[in-house]
C-alpha cells in the first residue's frame, strides 16, 4: 500500500496557504455581509425611506411653488389650490407605485455603494494578499533550492557512514539475497521504500491521514518503524538492522548432528561471555526470537531434548553485539534442517550463503567410519547423510554463491565435532581432552581435534575442505554434558559450545574480543 506524501514545497505551501485561504474566506464573507445589508437588510430600508422622503419633499416643493406662482399671477386662489391638489394627486400615485420604483432605485444605489466600498477594501486586501503570496512563492523557491542543496550532501554523508560501518541492510531470510534500504511502514499501513532525505523532506516525511499528517523520521528513529524487506517483502524483525553491520554465520550439519541443541547452548554461552566485556551490551535482537530462545533454555535446564529444526523459511537468529572499542555487529545465525544439506538441489536454494562472514560445520562423530552405528541415542543405525556428502555440498554451494572463489575462499570455517560427552574414549584414547581445559593453548586444541577427525576416518573430507577454505579451525563440544535420558531431568551442562562462534567473531583484527577460557568437559 503506497501512502500519500507531500513534497517539501507542498508542505510549506499548505503551512502558509491555509492562513491565506482563511483571509480570503473572511473577505468573501464580508462581501456577502455587505451585499446582504445593502440589498435586503437595514441598509436597503434606510435608502428606500430616504428616496421616498426626497421624492415627497421634491413634489411638495413643486406643488408649493406652482400654487404660489398661480396666486401671484392673479389666477386666483382656486387655481393655486387646484395646482396643489394636482401635485398631491401625483404624489399619491407615486406613493402607490413606490414599491417597484423605490426598490429599483434603492437596490441600484445599494449595489453601487456596496461595489464602491468593497472595491476599495478589495484593492487594499488584494494588494496585501498579492504581496504575501509573492513572498510565499519566493520562500518556497528558496526553500526548495536549500533543501536540495542540503539533503544531497546529507544522503551522501549517510551513505558514506553506512559504507564505513559496513551496514548493508541484508535480509535475514536464508532464501533472499536482498540488500539495501528496507520498506518502512506507517501506522496507517502505507509503505515507503525511500524513507530518506529527499524532496519529500530532509529530517522527516509527512504521511497524510485525511486532514492530519504523521511525521516519519528519515534518519534518526526510523528503525523503530515496522519494516519489510525490499526483496521478499517479509517483516524485518531485528531492531538493530541498519544500526549495526550484519555478520551472517551459517550453521551446517547433517540430520541428527545436534545442530539445534548446539546452537541453543552456544547462543546462551556466547551472550554470557561477551556480556562480561566492560560496558558491553549483547542480546537477542528480536522479542519473538528471545521468547523462543527462553523456551528452549527452559527445556534444556530440565534435561529435555529440543525438537529438530522445523521446515520452512524463518529469519536468522539475530544477536546484537555492542562492545565499546570492539565489535559492533548484528550476528545472523542461519539454521536449517539437516535434510537441506543432503542434496545440492536444496542446498543451492539458500541464498544466505552469499555475503557470509563465517560457517560452522557440525560433525556427528557417529557418522564417521570408525564410529558408525555406535551412537548411544541411535544404536546400530547408520547415519542418514555421510559427513563427506554434507562437506561436498557445502563446497559446491560456496562455489555457486561466491563467484571467483573456485580455487579457494577466505570464508572462515569452524569444523565442530559434536556429542563429545558420548565419545568412546575408553576404546579410542585420542578422543580424550578434545573440549579443552582452562588456559589451554587453543592451537594445541585445534590440532588435537583435527587429528581425532583424521583417525576417525575423515581424512579425505578434511583435505577437501582445507583445499577450498583458506581458514579452517577444528573444535569439539557437548551441548548436554551427558547422554540424554528421558528419566533424568537434571539440567544439561554444555561445554565448548561458544568457542566456534567466538573464533568466528574474533577473526577480524578489529573485533576486540577477548577469548574466554574453555570450560572443562563435565565428567571428564
Amino acid at each position: 500500500m503506497q501512502g500519500s506524501r507531500l513534497y517539501v514545497h507542498q508542505r510549506v505551501f499548505r503551512r502558509y496557504g491555509q492562513p491565506l485561504r482563511r483571509v480570503a474566506d473572511t473577505y468573501a464573507c464580508a462581501v456577502r455581509g455587505v451585499k446582504s445589508w445593502f440589498v435586503d437588510g437595514l441598509g436597503e430600508l434606510i435608502i428606500r425611506w430616504l428616496v421616498i422622503a426626497a421624492g415627497a419633499l421634491a413634489l411638495l416643493y413643486v406643488a408649493i411653488s406652482a400654487s404660489r406662482d398661480d396666486y401671484l399671477t392673479g389666477n386666483g386662489m382656486a387655481s393655486a389650490v387646484g395646482s396643489f391638489l394636482l401635485v398631491i394627486f401625483i404624489l399619491g400615485i407615486f406613493l402607490a407605485i413606490y414599491t417597484y420604483v423605490v426598490y429599483r432605485i434603492s437596490t441600484s444605489l445599494a449595489a453601487l455603494a456596496g461595489f464602491l466600498g468593497m472595491s476599495l477594501v478589495g484593492i487594499i486586501l488584494g494588494a496585501a494578499v498579492a504581496f504575501i503570496f509573492a513572498l510565499a512563492l519566493a520562500v518556497l523557491f528558496l526553500w526548495t533550492i536549500l533543501s536540495a542543496l542540503f539533503f544531497f550532501p546529507l544522503r551522501f554523508g549517510h551513505s558514506c557512514w553506512l559504507l564505513y560501518r559496513k551496514i548493508k541492510h541484508k535480509c535475514p531470510y536464508d532464501d533472499c539475497r536482498h540488500t539495501g534500504l528496507p520498506i518502512h511502514v506507517c501506522s496507517c499501513g502505507a509503505e515507503y521504500p525511500d524513507l530518506e532525505p529527499n524532496r519529500y523532506g530532509i529530517f522527516h516525511h509527512s504521511c497524510q491521514h485525511g486532514q492530519e499528517s504523521v511525521k516519519l523520521p528519515t534518519l534518526f528513529g526510523r528503525n523503530r518503524l515496522p519494516r519489510l524487506c525490499g526483496g521478499c517483502h517479509r517483516p524485518l524483525i531485528h531492531t538493530s538492522l541498519g544500526e549495526l553491520r550484519e555478520w551472517p554465520v551459517f550453521v551446517v550439519g547433517a540430520p541428527n548432528a545436534g545442530k539445534t541443541m548446539f546452537l541453543a547452548q552456544a547462543v546462551r554461552r556466547l551472550i554470557d561471555t561477551l556480556s562480561r566485556q566492560p560496558h558491553a551490551v549483547v542480546h537477542i535482537d528480536s522479542d519473538g526470537q528471545q521468547r523462543d530462545h527462553t523456551g528452549q533454555l527452559e527445556l534444556l535446564d530440565h534435561g529435555r531434548v529440543l525438537a529438530k529444526t522445523a521446515e520452512g523459511t524463518a529469519a536468522a537468529l539475530g544477536i546484537a553485539v555492542r562492545i565499546p572499542k570492539g565489535l559492533h555487529a548484528l550476528v545472523y545465525l542461519f539454521d536449517k534442517p539437516g535434510e537441506y544439506f543432503q542434496s545440492m538441489q536444496r542446498f543451492g536454494r539458500l541464498q544466505a550463503i552469499e555475503g557470509l562472514r563465517g560457517a560452522i560445520l557440525v560433525v556427528d562423530p557417529f557418522s564417521l567410519p570408525a564410529l558408525e552405528g555406535q551412537d548411544p541415542g541411535r544404536p546400530g543405525l547408520a547415519p542418514e547423510v555421510p559427513f563427506y556428502t554434507v562437506a561436498a555440498n557445502l563446497i559446491h554451494a560456496v562455489e555457486a554463491m561466491l563467484p571467483g572463489r573456485e580455487k579457494g575462499t577466505d570464508l572462515p570455517l569452524a569444523v565442530v565435532l559434536s556429542k563429545a560427552d558420548a565419545l568412546p574414549a575408553n576404546l579410542f584414547p585420542f578422543l580424550t581432552g578434545l573440549v579443552g581445559v582452562d588456559h589451554e593453548n587453543p592451537d594445541d586444541l585445534n590440532e588435537r581435534c583435527r587429528q581425532a577427525l583424521e583417525r576417525l576416518g575423515a581424512t579425505e573430507t578434511m583435505r577437501m575442505l582445507q583445499q577450498k577454505f583458506q581458514t579452517v579451525r577444528y573444535f569439539s563440544c557437548t551441548a548436554t554434558g551427558r547422554v540424554p535420558d528421558a528419566k533424568d531431568r537434571s539440567s544439561f551442562r554444555p561445554a565448548g559450545v561458544e568457542a566456534p562462534l567466538l573464533w568466528l567473531l574474533g577473526a577480524p583484527a578489529d573485533a576486540g574480543i577477548v577469548r574466554p577460557s574453555v570450560a572443562r568437559l563435565p565428567g571428564r
